[in-house]
């Protein structure tokens, strides 16, 4: 029990740092992004632009970046998985203790799902703390 909580603990303590570098990560890119962009925003805001229509591409950078991160994750997530299963699966111990691995596949959807979310997620904060930080609009 006590060990399943440090694991716990231990687990959400790298996840939530994961996140936190993700979206400094996503925020530096952006940030690039509005700097290599900062001529042609000012002309659009010279001509009339609103806020909303300079920072929603920027959002939506963010959001693709997120979304190709989750696309990776799950790929290597996918196959490490299917890897370590079929190590297991293949030890007599398994067998003499009659538990049986569930493959990805079953899996597979549930995860794409809250990965690609999570990766829209992280996405969208990453951006929005960028443009609001960095972009002068």
């Amino acid at each position: 029990m006590v060990v399943a909580n440090f694991v716990r603990v231990v687990s959400w303590s790298i996840i939530g740092l994961l996140i936190i570098i993700s979206v400094f990560i996503i925020s530096n890119t952006i940030k690039l992004t509005v700097h290599a962009r900062r001529k042609e925003i000012s002309i659009m805001k010279y001509v009339g632009a609103t806020d909303s229509f300079i920072r929603w591409p920027f959002i939506i950078e963010g959001i693709a970046i997120g979304i190709i991160a989750g696309i990776i994750s799950i790929a290597i997530v996918g196959l490490l998985y299917t890897v370590c299963v079929t190590e297991i699966a293949s030890s007599d111990m398994m067998h003499k203790m009659g538990i049986a691995l569930l493959p990805f596949s079953q899996m597979a959807s549930l995860i794409t799902l809250v990965y690609l979310l999570i990766g829209i997620g992280i996405g969208t904060i990453g951006s929005s703390i960028s443009m609001r930080k960095y972009l002068n609009v």
